[in-house]
């Protein structure tokens, strides 16, 4: 039934011999299916292989697929992108282990809307029905309890008495009452034992209190982490722009981007074939990521390369001179309606941490500060969105230059003044910041926030209303 619903399940059994078993007889039933194992005989790699090679081809349509595998695989290898269903063919003795199987597909990127977990047990079998009394259910109980699965004890004696009395419960052998005595002595050591590591784990929770801070008052600070750390089109926008200053733009085809990187320039070919980039790389955009191809982000090393590359291109003018990058500018746009400074300022905080034992920390941070005379006009942003808006011209370099050294001239009075001004706010944004998180985590301790000025100006452009 599963099969013909479409499904691409993943059957987890205990013992390497039973995986081999399962699959064969899962090939015969299924000859048109992609029907692999993975177990502890393949190293990591072959295992990660394995997997890889049941996505489709380029040149086929996608395929069901039924992979069998050990417990080794509910570690380590993500199974999201192929698979959407697990079945415990052999239940486990810890509950946590079950936890971990479905966590391989039920997890972040899976594109199917249902995940099922089926767990398969014959009710003739005393094994089978001992663990799904003696212990997972129990497991669920306190799951619910506690809002996690928590661990059997260590010690497995206890546990394999408690099993063995219910098998032999089951089973009806009074013949064996003083084992059972015995046996029932063990299961109450398990239950005892369990019971305590559930409560500490409530106690551990109440300690680090996570469930005591509340959603909105850590907001503000998630959306400006955010904020900072880029949206997805950003990446892109700034990969693709790179690339193409670069003179190898991407490449779009279908669902993914080719990044041509055999194209780039020596130096950085070979900086990018060290983090195992050559060729023309594949890349996704969007989750899940196609078989064969990587999740564009910020801590891609294509990303990341480019980036670095970047920086040392404005900060060294022999490095890629070609590509006449610089930290100073000045065009005309439509973006603003009179003469307007951009600086990019780093800024370095001193930290103190105010509580049983003092600590100091060291801060920094890049922004941009859009200036009309001595007015602050936007910041972060909005002063961004001023400076990606494209040129309407090209001005002579005379010109350029003037506007340039003219901002240059007037840099110490913005530093005195407008400048002066934000790092000052900035400051004291800051230590509302960490006062509002410290008391939504019920911290006792204090921090003073403390800027290092004047900050650094590692950027300065002039923009002027496009008539001019």
């Amino acid at each position: 039934p599963l099969i013909k619903k479409g499904a691409n399940p993943v059957v987890f059994c205990r013992y390497l011999a039973t995986a081999e078993h399962v699959r064969a007889g899962l090939r015969k039933a299924f000859p048109k299916l992609k029907v692999e194992a993975v177990t502890g005989v393949l190293t990591p790699d072959e295992r990660r292989d394995r997997v890889a090679d049941m996505g489709p081809a380029e040149d086929e349509k996608d395929v069901q697929r039924i992979l069998v595998a050990t417990d080794c695989l509910s570690e380590g290898i993500n199974l999201q992108q192929l698979f959407d269903t697990v079945i415990h063919y052999d239940l486990s003795w810890n509950p946590t282990r079950h936890q971990q199987r479905e966590g391989r597909v039920d997890r972040f990127g899976q594109p199917a809307e249902l995940v099922r977990s089926i767990m398969m047990f014959s009710p003739d079998s005393a094994i089978d029905g001992a663990v799904l009394e003696v212990i997972l259910r129990k497991a669920e109980e306190i799951r619910k309890a506690t809002g996690v699965t928590v661990p059997l004890p260590e010690e497995r004696g206890p546990v394999t008495d408690a099993l063995m009395a219910s098998m032999m419960l089951r089973r009806g052998e009074t013949r064996q009452l003083a084992l059972d005595l015995r046996l029932d002595d063990g299961t109450k050591a398990m239950e005892a034992r369990w019971r305590d590591a559930s409560e500490n784990e409530k106690k551990s929770r109440a300690r680090f209190a996570q469930n005591a801070m509340k959603p909105q008052e850590v907001a503000p600070e998630w959306e400006k982490a955010q904020t900072l750390l880029g949206s997805p089109a950003d990446v892109r926008t700034f990969v693709d722009r790179t690339m193409s200053r670069f003179g190898a733009p991407l490449e779009p085809r279908k669902s993914v981007l080719l990044a041509h990187v055999h194209a780039l320039d020596g130096a950085l070919r070979e900086r990018l074939s060290q983090r195992d980039l050559t060729g023309s790389v594949r890349l996704a955009v969007a989750e899940p990521a196609p078989t064969g191809t990587a999740l564009l982000t910020r801590t891609h090393p294509l990303t990341s390369t480019l980036a670095e590359a970047l920086v040392e291109a404005s900060l060294d003018p022999e490095t890629l001179s070609g590509l006449g990058i610089g930290r100073v500018g000045a065009w005309p746009t439509t973006a603003v309606d009179q003469v307007t400074r951009i600086a990019l300022l780093r800024i370095r905080y001193k930290l103190t941490v105010h509580s049983r034992k003092e600590r100091l920390l060291l801060a920094e941070e890049a922004t941009l500060v859009a200036i009309e005379g001595n007015q602050i006009v936007a910041t972060g942003e909005a002063a961004r969105d001023l400076l990606n808006t494209p040129a309407t011209a090209d001005l002579a370099t005379p010109a350029r230059d003037r506007f340039i050294n003219k901002a240059r001239e007037d840099l110490p009075s913005l530093l005195d003044g407008p400048l002066a001004f934000f790092v000052k706010s900035r400051v004291e944004e800051l230590s509302q910041d960490h006062a509002r998180l410290r008391a939504a985590a019920g911290s006792a301790s204090r921090v003073t926030v403390e800027a290092v000025t004047p900050p650094d100006v590692i950027g300065l452009f002039v923009l002027m209303p496009s008539e001019v």
